[in-house]
């Protein structure tokens, strides 16, 4: 019986020999790398379950917001829609701030703008007035120049008694005036015309003032053309 025991186990240390060589001459790095591919396989499988999940979660969080701007826009368009309803239903016959109808109006109407002042001292008035006084008279140009400031005043549109009086040297004209508030348009444009026709360095000269039916005189001192206020001067 001994002896078969004997035989038994020394058949099954030779079965036993190689595998037990195996496994005691191999490393643990061997070992190691045999278990990595069934790792990388479980990692593999995990990013694809991930990379399918995740684009059908995007389309829905897409899908979600695309519906909420939806609804803001038409809850907008319905706001809109309630406030041009309301602006149509208010009535239209209520004057605006600030007027009061037919008793505005004749409040301006009744309202009048200031008279316009009279003319200053103005220019360079007292060269001007200073060459007329002490220069000779011209009688060639002088005549013309006269002849000229008249027609001036006879335009229709000029008013009557407005023109006094015109009187040149030799290089300087003085033309007397009538001025009030009424004819303070017709003043403008005599002003204009004479700064034209003779120089644009024109001297104003007022005499006194304004007298009871609110007249005043005025003296325009007007050079020759060609003359300037340095030339008389001199």
């Amino acid at each position: 019986m001994n002896k078969w025991l004997l035989v038994g186990g020394a058949i099954l240390l030779l079965a036993w020999v190689p595998f037990l060589y195996s496994e005691l001459t191999s490393s643990p790095v061997e070992k190691k790398s045999r278990e990595l591919p069934s790792e990388n396989l479980e990692a593999e499988e995990e990013i694809d379950i991930f990379a399918a999940v995740e684009p059908e979660e995007a389309e829905e969080e897409a899908a979600g917001e695309e519906a909420a701007e939806g609804e803001q826009v038409a809850e907008e368009e319905a706001a809109e829609g309630e406030e041009v309803a309301e602006a149509i239903d208010q009535p239209t016959d209520t004057p605006p701030e600030g007027q009061d109808g037919e008793e505005g109006e004749e409040g301006e109407e009744g309202e009048e703008a200031p008279p316009p002042p009279p003319p200053r001292l103005t220019g360079p008035t007292q060269v001007l007035k200073t060459a007329f006084e002490n220069e000779p008279r011209d009688a060639l140009w002088a005549d013309g120049a006269e002849g000229r400031i008249t027609q001036i005043f006879e335009a229709d549109d000029m008013p009557e008694g407005f023109f006094e009086a015109a009187n040149c040297r030799k290089a300087v004209c003085k033309i007397e005036l009538k001025w009030s508030a009424e004819q303070s348009a017709a003043y403008m444009e005599v002003h204009k015309i004479v700064r034209e026709e003779f120089g644009t360095e024109v001297g104003v000269e007022p005499e006194g003032g304004q007298d009871e039916e609110g007249f005043q005189h005025i003296n325009l001192y007007v050079p020759r053309k060609g003359y300037t206020v340095a030339d008389l001067s001199e």
